[in-house]
């Protein structure tokens, strides 16, 4: 302790007798290790190129991290859950590689799901819905899923005892047990609510103890611990960002903020429900369409939405770039339909019953008249509306016959 002395002499005063009586605390506590030691991890530690991210799934979800998937009941979040795990747990392939939640699965290996909730016939037919005989083989000894109702019943990971929240034996049996699993890559808890005998979503203090294990737990074995959780119930019905479905996530700002990565699944709004099911041919009823992305991770960011819609299993289908594309060729006008609406322009110009430029002239507004002739939506049909005015190929008038209000006429060229 000499040179924590002199140190403390150097710095005189105040500091040194604050040094000092550190320096008795320390003597006084018996078998005191050192967490970390600051000169350990000065700047020259960070030299060089830092290294990659490394991604479970690219550009979705980084390896070892604590996650969290939310959404309002009835969405489809288990049913997506267990269709993750069997694609992380599908050992690769040289016929194709396997997708999950928007992204590529670029890291296969064993995958533990604990469903609170599902029974051991419910989750036997869903696995036999969404994979053959042949797959399910190659999930032999990769992918584990317990059905608590079959399995022994509830557990409890997390309580309140003594004024205080901690984990439970249950808990750290269970870290135990999935350690012992080499090159495990996600454990999945669903819902994470079941799990917890403590008010998670309102109490701060036990989301921190909730996340602490969990982070613990990452960095122990290298693999996603994943929980599933809920959004209010009015959260998801009128979402349109990221930012938004973070904000409907059910509890306090700490449940979110102690995860690493939380994803969220909503349903699309009714706009683009009409416009999607225009685009593909398809009726897309409330639960039909779902959008999910990243809404909060300290890896990376991210700004992709994705669009998932239902097939007849009931499970939630990545469709995000056909719907992209379908909306794309919806919206799209070809030369021939243009030319026929600037013919139809100038022909209503001269039978004085012209165009309204104004969104609120109803049935004289050209924009409506497009939208119901080729059977593009309106604010499509208004954007090249507002586009011809821009460019001047449009222009505002007072028609003879409509002399009380602006009319579109075609622009004369030179």
């Amino acid at each position: 302790m000499g040179s924590l002395q002199d140190h403390a002499k150097e710095l005189g005063g105040q500091r040194e007798s604050y040094l000092l009586e550190f320096e008795e605390q320390v003597r006084d506590t018996e078998g005191f290790v050192a967490p970390f030691h600051i000169r350990d991890w000065g700047v020259q530690a960070y030299e060089g190129e830092a290294p990659d991210i490394k991604w479970l799934i690219k550009d979705v979800l980084p390896q070892g991290t604590a996650s969290l998937i939310a959404s309002m009941g009835g969405v489809g979040k288990s049913y997506l859950i267990l269709d993750t795990a069997i694609a992380i747990a599908s050992r690769p392939s040289r016929l194709s590689g396997r997708f999950a939640l928007g992204g590529e699965v670029v890291d296969h290996g064993p995958v533990v799901v604990v469903s609170a909730e599902d029974s051991h016939t419910a989750i036997h037919r869903r696995i036999n819905q969404i994979t053959t005989p042949e797959q399910r083989k190659n999930l032999k000894d990769n992918l584990y899923i317990i059905p608590l109702p079959d399995a022994g019943g509830s557990v409890t990971l997390l309580r309140q005892r003594n004024g205080e929240y901690e984990m439970t034996e249950t808990w750290h049996w269970l870290c135990r047990e999935v350690a012992k699993i080499p090159g495990l890559k996600l454990l999945a808890l669903d819902p994470l609510q079941v799990f917890v005998q403590a008010d998670i979503t309102s109490d701060p203090a036990a989301a921190q103890v909730w996340w602490s294990a969990v982070s613990a737990l990452c960095a122990a074995t290298g693999a996603c611990v994943l929980a599933a959780h809920h959004m209010r119930k009015d959260g998801g019905l009128s979402i349109e960002t990221l930012l938004q479905a973070r904000e409907a996530i059910r509890g306090t700002t700490g449940l979110v903020d102690g995860a690493r990565w939380v994803y969220a699944l909503w349903m699309a709004t009714v706009e683009e429900r009409e416009k999607a099911s225009a685009a593909l041919e398809e009726e897309l009823g409330a639960m039909t369409m779902i959008k999910g992305g990243v809404c909060k991770s300290n890896e990376f960011g991210s700004d992709r939405i994705t669009i998932y819609i239902r097939d007849e299993s009931g499970l939630l289908k990545d469709r995000t770039d056909e719907v992209a594309e379908c909306l794309e060729l919806y919206a799209a006008l070809s030369d021939e339909q243009i030319r026929e609406i600037f013919l139809e322009i100038v022909r209503r110009w001269e039978e004085r019953d012209p165009f309204s430029p104004h969104y609120n002239g109803k049935e004289r507004y050209l924009g409506n008249w497009i939208a119901a002739q080729y059977g593009i939506d309106k604010d499509t049909a208004k954007d090249y509306v507002d586009g011809w005015l821009s460019k001047r190929n449009l222009v505002k008038e007072t028609h003879p016959a409509k002399k009380n209000a602006m009319a579109l006429r075609r622009r004369e060229t030179p």
